[in-house]
């Protein structure tokens, strides 16, 4: 990890910096102004078993599902889309936690899905129950599966 902020310096970097701040700073009075109320889709990550960096499984393509018969051959594949449980149980292995640990966890107050990109990632109702579930993983995993936007 850096010790010190390098790039900091740079006066290209310390612009786009204020402008990132001021884009933080407007997104919330242009939600409320809107008049939605979106629920949070956060990402959950995992500590990774051999590097200990946060990683979190991403779906790159379909499942393929195909057939074997006794008496014949089959030339069909199915391809489809796992869905949220199932991405989780695929870090068993991967994560310093037990995939069906967290899913009951999870579960208490949020879906897990599998976003648009092929993310894992949770629904949940709103912001206060984000902040319940994140307060629910930090107690259960300490820093081992957290969420993130």
């Amino acid at each position: 990890m850096m010790e010190s902020d390098e790039f900091g310096r740079d006066p290209a970097v310390q612009k786009m910096r204020r402008v990132f701040k001021q884009m933080e700073e407007a997104k919330g009075p242009l939600i409320e102004r809107s008049g939605l109320s979106p629920s949070p889709t956060l990402r959950l990550f995992g500590r990774c078993r051999i590097y200990h960096d946060p990683v979190s499984p991403v779906l790159k393509s379909p499942a393929q599902i195909g057939w074997d018969a006794l008496f014949r051959n089959i030339d069909l594949v199915t391809p489809r889309r796992l869905k949220g449980r199932e991405l989780l149980m695929r870090t068993r292995g991967w994560w310093t936690r037990e995939p069906s640990e967290i899913a009951e966890i999870v579960e208490r107050h949020g879906k897990l899905v599998v976003g648009p990109k092929g993310e894992l990632m949770v629904e949940l109702a709103d912001e206060a129950t984000a902040k319940a579930l994140s307060e629910a993983l930090l107690e259960a995993f300490e820093d081992q599966v957290f969420l993130s936007s």
